[in-house]
C-alpha cells in the first residue's frame, strides 16, 4: 500500500498540492504514513503534498462513531458522495460458485476463481457506459431533491444559528488537515446519541411540567428511530 500510494502521488501531480485518499483502515494507516515514508530508503513523497484521509461509507459503518465525522466523505470539503467502492460487494457473486471450488485442487481452484473474476470485470467494462449514465441521472434527481430539502431547512433556521453553524464548519475544515480528531464541533454533535437526546427532551418536559402526552411523544419518536435502525440492519443482513 505504501509503494502504490507513493507512486500514484508522483504520477501527473504537477501543481497539485492536495489529495484525498480512501482506504478502509485509513484511521490507522494514515497516522504514521509520513514517518514510514521518510524512514524508508525506497519510498518518497513530495513534502508539499497534503494528504487528507477518508474512509468509504461501505466500510465506515464497521468503525467507531468517532471515525464518522473525521473520515466520512460527506464532511470532507469538495468531496461529498463517492461511488465505486465495490470490491467486497463482488464477493457475493463468488459465493455462488464457491461450493463447486471446494473439491478442487489448489491450482484448479485458483483458475476457476480467476475465470469468474475476469468474467465479472469484463461484464462491468461492457456495461460501464450504461451504468454510469444511469447513476448520473439518479445523481441529478437526488441533487434536486436535496436542494429542496436544504432550502426548506435554511429558510426555517434562525439567522444567528446559521452564522454559528458556518463558523463551526470553517473551524472543523481548517483543523481537519493537521488534526482530523480536532473537529470536535462536529464530533460532539454526532456523538450525542439517541438516548441522550431522549433524556434531554424528557428533562425539559419535566422542568416545564409538561403533560404526559408530551413525554409519550418523546418516547414514541425514540422508538420510531430505533425501528428505523433495525430496518436498516435487517436490509444489510438481507
Amino acid at each position: 500500500m505504501d509503494y502504490a500510494l507513493c507512486k500514484a502521488a508522483q504520477h501527473n501531480m504537477e501543481g497539485i498540492t492536495r489529495a484525498v485518499t480512501f482506504y478502509d483502515i485509513n484511521c490507522q494507516y494514515n497516522k504514521h504514513l509520513r514517518v514510514w515514508v521518510d524512514q524508508s530508503q525506497f519510498l518518497e513523497m513530495v513534502p508539499e503534498l497534503t494528504i487528507i484521509p477518508g474512509i468509504g461509507l461501505w466500510h465506515m459503518h464497521g468503525h467507531q462513531d468517532s471515525c464518522y465525522v473525521q473520515y466520512v466523505s460527506n464532511f470532507i470539503e469538495g468531496i461529498g458522495q463517492i461511488d465505486g467502492e465495490i470490491m467486497e460487494t463482488l464477493w457475493a457473486r463468488l459465493n455462488l460458485i464457491s461450493p463447486t471450488a471446494l473439491g478442487m485442487s489448489s491450482p484448479h481452484r485458483q483458475e476457476c476463481l480467476d475465470f469468474q473474476m475476469n468474467d465479472s470485470n469484463f461484464c462491468k467494462m461492457i456495461c460501464m457506459k450504461r451504468t454510469l449514465c444511469h447513476k448520473y441521472k439518479q445523481a441529478k434527481n437526488c441533487i434536486a431533491e436535496s436542494e429542496k430539502a436544504f432550502n426548506r431547512l435554511n429558510e426555517a433556521a434562525p439567522a444567528n444559528l446559521k452564522t454559528e453553524w458556518l463558523a463551526n464548519e470553517r473551524i472543523a475544515q481548517s483543523s481537519r488537515i493537521n488534526d482530523p480528531a480536532g473537529d470536535g464541533c462536529l464530533r460532539d454533535k454526532y456523538q450525542e446519541g439517541e438516548k441522550e437526546i431522549e433524556l434531554r427532551l424528557l428533562e425539559q418536559g419535566n422542568a416545564h411540567n409538561a403533560a404526559p402526552s408530551w413525554r409519550s411523544v418523546v418516547t414514541w419518536i425514540s422508538m420510531g428511530l430505533a425501528i428505523e435502525e433495525a430496518q436498516i440492519a435487517l436490509l444489510i443482513e438481507v
